[in-house]
């Protein structure tokens, strides 16, 4: 049988990046949908700009299966300064979709700095694999 001479490798792209101005309703940092090729998805906010009295919601939500609509999956909130404000949205994989939300539902509302990265195999990018 013939093996690969290289392992598939992966790469990384950035697929958002921004700065979300809040407004006290459930607002999409990220909604990255694709029926092609599974992903992994991963994400940093930026909490430098809470104060004693804010207090945020993030949310996650996946789509199981093709065609079908997203479910959550997790729901975490925040509260107050935050003495490590750089907060890490762990790696997550999916193959036909993930969404990440944000609802500031108490204090001054703000704005938040966000960047999401994913992973994916280089065969997505129609790399070539030789074979002996």
């Amino acid at each position: 049988m013939a093996e690969p001479l290289l392992p598939a490798t992966t790469y990384m792209d950035v697929v958002a990046e921004g700065t979300l101005n809040v407004d006290g309703t459930e607002q999409t940092l990220i909604n990255k949908e694709d029926d092609k090729y599974p992903f992994v998805l991963a994400a940093w906010l930026d909490l430098s700009n809470m104060e004693a009295a804010d207090t945020i919601i993030l949310r996650e939500y996946v789509k199981v299966k093709k065609g079908g609509t997203m479910v959550k999956y997790a729901e975490k909130g925040y509260s107050g300064i935050k003495p490590d404000p750089a907060l890490f949205i762990s790696s997550k994989p999916s193959a036909y979709g993930i969404k990440i939300t944000m609802q500031q539902t108490a204090g001054a509302m703000k704005s938040f700095d966000y960047i999401v990265i994913r992973q994916r195999s280089a065969i997505d990018r129609g790399a070539v694999v030789f074979t002996s």
